[in-house]
């Protein structure tokens, strides 16, 4: 029960900050949806087909056209490279 709850007032907050800010929805798009899609993303995204990689950058372009992220938000595979890149920096500097 708790997670249908969580999924309508987060549906309720992207209506709300709608008619706030395109700035602010586009900053909770980036912190839930993206964050969500990059979470564990180095682990997993080798082993995604290539049909799967652009339904998820189809999901992006879908987003960027309505308003709901920045224009310039990378490709979903641009948005892996970078996380394995920073993953590595820390690793290696660790």
């Amino acid at each position: 029960m708790a997670h249908s709850n969580c999924g309508k007032r987060i549906k309720l907050n992207f209506v709300d900050l709608k008619c706030r800010s395109d700035a602010a929805l586009q900053e909770v798009y980036r912190s839930v949806v993206v964050a969500r899609l990059l979470y564990a993303a180095s682990a997993w995204h080798g082993f995604t087909k290539a049909a799967d990689r652009r339904r998820i950058n189809l999901l992006l372009e879908r987003a960027k056209r309505y308003g709901y992220c920045m224009p310039d938000l990378p490709t979903f595979e641009e948005l892996c490279d970078t996380a394995d890149g920073q993953l590595f920096n820390k690793t290696v500097c660790f």
